[in-house]
């Protein structure tokens, strides 16, 4: 149980880590301007991504604060789990 909750509060960030990877190559290797107000044009392979940079970049910039209260709910459950998991075993040993 411990590795599931431990993996739910992780894979946010790191989520949020590759974003962060995929905007950096898309600005620096194939050459997309990637601003915060506006989608311009960015052509990968002959396909256009404008708008889905743009989403990307989003996400990118503003994910640690969708991503924190997510993992901050995720720890109180997992504190709550272990609680009852802690008061259970000691019930049980008393017994």
């Amino acid at each position: 149980m411990n590795r599931l909750f431990a993996g739910l509060m992780i894979a946010p960030f790191v989520l949020w880590l590759l974003v962060l990877v995929a905007v950096f190559l898309l600005g620096n290797v194939f050459g997309c301007q990637i601003g915060s107000t506006e989608f311009t044009g960015c052509e990968v392979f002959g396909y256009e991504l404008g708008e889905d940079v743009y989403l990307i970049a989003m996400f990118a910039a503003w994910g640690p604060v969708m991503v924190s209260p997510l993992v901050a709910g995720i720890g109180v459950l997992w504190a709550i789990a272990a609680s009852i998991a802690a008061f259970r075993n000691k019930k049980k040993r008393d017994a």
